[in-house]
């Protein structure tokens, strides 16, 4: 089973909660999430990845931090990196998500 739109409402505190549900209830999902960089931390890439999860979608927007910063999207280049650097870590694929 693949979602497309899971959880879209979601804050970050509940991705920790379904995935905690998906691993007791031995569901047996492959799926795939869009995440903000901020909200990408090693407790949930791990859980996710535990729980099924083939794919991470990243919503960074622009990686120039000026730009960032007018979007008032609360993150720079390096939160950037960083949350990259973790999701690799946990060898997810990844997909990127730029305005233009």
């Amino acid at each position: 089973m693949y979602e497309t739109k899971f959880c879209n409402a979601i804050v970050p505190r509940g991705y920790s909660a379904i995935c905690k549900e998906i691993i007791k209830r031995k569901l047996n999902l492959k799926w795939r999430r869009q995440v903000f960089p901020p909200n990408v931390t090693e407790e949930i890439i791990s859980l996710m990845k535990e729980a099924g999860n083939i794919q991470i979608g990243l919503g960074i927007e622009t990686d120039n931090t000026e730009s960032l910063g007018k979007m008032k999207k609360n993150i720079n280049s390096e939160g950037i990196l960083k949350a990259i650097k973790i999701i690799k870590k946990y060898k997810r694929k990844t997909n990127e998500t730029f305005n233009i």
